[in-house]
């Protein structure tokens, strides 16, 4: 079998890597149709490592055998935390901190993670990510979007679901979330929560709705 035409690789089905281009996965992959199905069993580190270092979003592949000389490619994808509005489009933010590669329209977004804007500089965005990975579950599943326009580098601006506006001091934010819910309460709807110096809130003035996209 080993030595016969039927031990080629005739197709490779790809699963998983929803985002990614099926035909560059196979050809950074490597894999040709003349190879030999079962030496890609044997392969799978290398295949893996391959992959990864070209996508970020791969954590890593397995390959199986199909029909006789099918050859299918398990792609398991990094956790997405969160996206980075890139122009028009947006990008992965994974797990480990790196970008996506994939370009990705609005429709393709999963709404229920954050997205992160105005981050032009790569030390901005680690360091609010870091910070934003900190957070209990209960308030960053909240957050609706992350602003990089902010005055102070220390200063940090968080959307919500509910249509409020948190500021917050990036040394003491994670201390003082323990005043957000009573203060979120009683401002109400589309209120400024300011816990950078104090820990109190105001009414949105419009043109902070219009800015942060808030209506």
């Amino acid at each position: 079998y080993y030595i016969s035409p039927l031990a080629n690789i005739s197709t490779v089905k790809i699963i998983g890597a929803e985002h990614l281009p099926a035909k560059e996965i196979v050809k950074v992959s490597k894999i040709k149709a003349s190879d030999k199905v079962f030496d890609y069993l044997f392969q799978q580190k290398d295949l893996s490592q391959r992959l990864s270092q070209k996508y970020p979003e791969i954590q890593s592949a397995q390959v199986h055998l199909g029909h006789i000389n099918q050859l299918i490619l398990q792609i398991n994808e990094r956790k997405t935390v969160g996206y980075l509005k890139d122009g028009y489009s947006y990008r992965k933010i994974l797990d480990n901190g790196k970008i996506g590669t994939r370009a990705l329209p609005w429709t393709k977004v999963n709404q229920d993670k954050p997205i992160f804007v105005g981050y032009n500089k790569s030390d901005e965005l680690k360091n609010d990510l870091k910070l934003f990975n900190s957070l209990p579950n209960s308030f960053k599943n909240q957050v609706k979007l992350l602003s990089g326009n902010t005055r102070r580098n220390s200063q940090i601006i968080l959307v919500m679901k509910d249509g409020n506006v948190v500021i917050g001091n990036t040394a003491t934010l994670n201390s003082k979330l323990k005043y957000y819910d009573t203060i979120r309460i009683k401002a109400g709807k589309h209120s400024l929560i300011d816990l950078e110096i104090g820990a109190f809130s105001r009414p949105l003035t419009s043109s902070e709705k219009k800015a942060y996209g808030i209506s």
